[in-house]
Order: structure tokens, then C-alpha cells, then sequence
């Protein structure tokens, strides 16, 4: 809902309550980034690293708040160590493929699209992984439209991001990003 001061304060009292939970450290660095408090976004997901070394969903995130903030190269640190962790996440896959895209890496971006479409013919694959890709690519109308698919399937990560992921600010603006909006009811 975009509730950020009150999610914050939430999750700085489940810390409290629970300082060993690298959910809980993940997920308030994840309010603090969200937020545009960088720093302190940083230092939380170190701390949750720390709890949990062997999590992908720290370094996921962190890859994230460094692609916002410009730093491509660790980022794209961050989101290939998240992907061996994870198991090979497709969620992840479309981060990295989103990193590319905005790296004018379009050939690697494309590979990971194709995969990832190809991947979906068989098993189960995120279409929200997918509309990361074209974003990061640019192409703003196949994203929505995968975007669109994600939120039919009901995926949670669309509902998850869409409004308070900082990746996405340069999309609020666009008629398609509210109408999705408005169709999650996050929206008036």
C-alpha cells in the first residue's frame, strides 16, 4: 500500500523482537532502501548476511538497491551470487536480465529472456521475471503486458513491488502502471 513509515516501524520492532531472523533484517533493510535510505539499507542487509550466509534473498536484494542507485558492477555481484544460491531463481534470472538491459547488455539480457520464456514452456516460470527483463530492455509495452499476465496469475511479487520498489519510480507515470495498480486495488 505504500505505507512505508508505518511497515518500517513494524519491522524495526520485529527486529527487536527477533534479531536473530535474517527475514526480519532483509526485510527492514528492504524498508530502509524502499525508502531511499541507502546506507542504512546496506549495513541491514550485511547484518542479514550475517545471520545467514548461505541465503540468496539478502544479496537479491542488495543487488537490487544498487542496480537504484547506479552501481551496475556490484549489483550484478550481488544478483549472481543470490542466483547460485538460490538454486538458479527465475526471479532472480529476471533481475540479472533487468541489470543487463540497463547496462546496454541487450545480447545477455535477450539470452536470459529466451531462457526464461523457453523455461516456461515446461515448468512453472514467473511472468513477473519476465516483464523485469523487457524493463530492463526498455520496452515498456511488452513488459506491461507480461507485468499484466503476472497479476492475472496472481503472482505476489508484482503486488510485493509495484508500488514501493524504487526500480520502478520511472514508471509511475505511465497510464498502464496505474491501471495495474488500480486492478491490484492498491489504487483508487
Amino acid at each position: 500500500m505504500g505505507r512505508l513509515d508505518e511497515a518500517l516501524s513494524q519491522m524495526q520492532r520485529a527486529v527487536e523482537l527477533d534479531p536473530l531472523s535474517a527475514a526480519a533484517s532483509s526485510t527492514l533493510a528492504y524498508l530502509h532502501y524502499a525508502r531511499g535510505e541507502h546506507d542504512l539499507a546496506i549495513a541491514q542487509y550485511r547484518r542479514a548476511m550475517e545471520l545467514d550466509s548461505g541465503w540468496y534473498f539478502p544479496h537479491y536484494l542488495l543487488a537490487a538497491t544498487h542496480t537504484h542507485m547506479g552501481n551496475l558492477q556490484e549489483a550484478l555481484a550481488e544478483a549472481q551470487t543470490a542466483y547460485e544460491l538460490s538454486g538458479h531463481n527465475a526471479i532472480i534470472l529476471g533481475l540479472l536480465g533487468y541489470m543487463y538491459g540497463l547496462a546496454g547488455r541487450h545480447s545477455e539480457a535477450r539470452a536470459l529472456l529466451d531462457d526464461l520464456i523457453a523455461q516456461g514452456r515446461t515448468t512453472y516460470v514467473s511472468t513477473y521475471a519476465v516483464a523485469s527483463i523487457y524493463f530492463g530492455l526498455g520496452e515498456e509495452e511488452q513488459a506491461f503486458d507480461w507485468y499484466e499476465k503476472a497479476v492475472e496469475e496472481r503472482d505476489l511479487n508484482p503486488v510485493c513491488a509495484l508500488k514501493t520498489e524504487p526500480l520502478y519510480m520511472r514508471y509511475y507515470g505511465h497510464p498502464r502502471y496505474h491501471a495495474l495498480l488500480r486492478k491490484m486495488n492498491l489504487e483508487p
